[in-house]
């Protein structure tokens, strides 16, 4: 079985198409990191921390994950 995939590059709806299906397994695996990999580093940092406030939670939740994306080369302005 084949598929074939075809894009008009010169038309900006299927230009933001094909640059979705290029960045296809990029944004799988980089899911997948923060989803499994990642929370065990959240959890390790709040038991280190019990005193850590939720606002510094957050933000190293933000800072690994455009840390990811950058890693992947994933822009979801070019993608959105």
């Amino acid at each position: 079985m084949k598929a074939q995939l075809n894009f008009d590059l010169d038309d900006p709806s299927d230009c933001m198409s094909h640059k979705r299906c290029v960045k296809a397994s990029d944004m799988a695996i980089l899911i997948w990191t923060f989803t499994y990999n990642t929370k065990k580093d959240f959890e390790r940092t709040a038991d280190e921390d019990p005193q850590m406030d939720c606002y510094k939670m957050l933000d190293l939740v933000f800072e690994k994950w455009n840390e990811l994306l950058e890693e992947r080369g994933i822009n979801p302005d070019d993608l959105t």
